[in-house]
């Protein structure tokens, strides 16, 4: 996407507005977005960078998503395969990955 720089030049009144996420991100969202992810609640924990505990209070609408967290959940609920840019998982020196990161690898 370009701007026509001389066009805006030209523009008075110029409004830009943001999708308000925190509005439309709750409990039920992250639920869905994990099961959908097929992930368990600490490898979901592990993607956002947030406690297991945390995704267990969100889950049962205990504390509001805010901030960051927010953003990234909605952009993934919006485009789930975005999760693939935030793993890498590779296997060891005998080829397998181990048992516990199986479930990254789609």
């Amino acid at each position: 996407m370009s701007l026509n720089f001389k066009a805006l030049d030209q523009v008075k009144t110029l409004s830009v507005s943001y999708t308000d996420v925190e509005s439309k991100v709750n409990g039920v969202v992250v639920k869905e977005l994990r099961k959908a992810l097929s992930f368990t609640q600490a490898e979901f924990a592990c993607l956002l960078h947030v406690s297991k505990k945390t995704i267990e209070s969100w889950e049962e609408g205990g504390n509001p998503i805010q901030g960051a967290s927010a953003v990234l959940i909605y952009l993934l609920f919006k485009e789930p395969n975005l999760f693939r840019l935030l793993l890498s998982v590779s296997a060891d020196d005998s080829g397998r990955v181990p048992k516990e990161f199986q479930s990254f690898i789609r």
